[in-house]
C-alpha cells in the first residue's frame, strides 16, 4: 500500500495538482483560470490515474480493472493477479477509490466545503465494504484536491482516526 499510494502522491504532483500542473489539465477543467472542475471531474482524475498505474505495472502481474460492478456498486480500482497455473483464478489485492475535493462545481457554483468532509467520509465506507466485498487485503482512498488552496491534510484529517482502526490507506 505504501508502494501505491508514493506512486499515487507523484502522479498527483505531476499530472492532478494544479490547472496547469501538464497537459492533463484540459481534460480535468472546464475553467481552469477560476478553477472550475469539468463536469464528473473523479472520472476525469481515474482515467489519467488508470493509464499511468497500466503504464506503471505493464510489467507486472498485476493488473488494474477499473469501474469493477458488485451488488454494492463500482469500486474505482481494483489491483489483482491471475493464478499462473489456473488462470481462472484471481486474487484481488487492493481497492482504490477515489474521490475529488473541490471549491466550484463545473458551471461555477460554489461547492460546499461540508460536502468535500462527507465525500472522504463516504469514499472511506466504500473502500472498507468493496474490500470485504472482493475480499482484498488492502484498501485505499486517495483524495485528489481541485480546490484553489489545497489543504489534502486537514481536508481527511476528521477520517484519519477511523481508517487507522479499519486500516484502509487513506492519503
Amino acid at each position: 500500500l505504501d508502494h501505491l499510494h508514493d506512486l499515487l502522491k507523484k502522479l498527483h504532483e505531476t499530472f492532478l495538482e494544479t490547472p496547469t500542473a501538464s497537459e492533463s489539465q484540459r481534460d480535468l477543467w472546464e475553467n481552469r483560470a477560476k478553477w472550475h472542475p469539468v463536469n464528473e471531474s473523479e472520472k476525469a482524475v481515474q482515467k489519467i490515474l488508470y493509464i499511468a498505474l497500466n503504464t506503471h505495472l505493464m510489467y507486472s502481474s498485476l493488473r488494474i480493472k477499473q469501474e469493477d460492478t458488485t451488488v454494492m456498486g463500482r469500486c474505482d480500482f481494483i489491483l489483482k493477479e491471475q493464478d499462473p497455473v489456473d488462470s481462472s483464478k484471481w486474487t484481488h489485492h487492493a481497492i482504490i477509490e477515489l474521490k475529488v475535493l473541490k471549491d466550484f462545481t463545473h458551471t461555477g457554483n460554489p461547492f460546499p466545503a461540508n460536502e468535500n468532509k462527507k465525500a472522504v467520509t463516504e469514499g472511506l465506507d466504500q473502500a472498507r465494504d468493496y474490500r470485504s466485498d472482493h475480499a482484498c487485503r488492502l484498501a485505499a482512498l486517495s483524495c485528489y484536491d481541485m480546490r484553489k488552496a489545497p489543504n489534502p491534510v486537514d481536508a481527511i484529517a476528521h477520517e484519519m482516526d477511523r481508517a487507522k482502526r479499519e486500516q484502509i490507506g487513506l492519503w
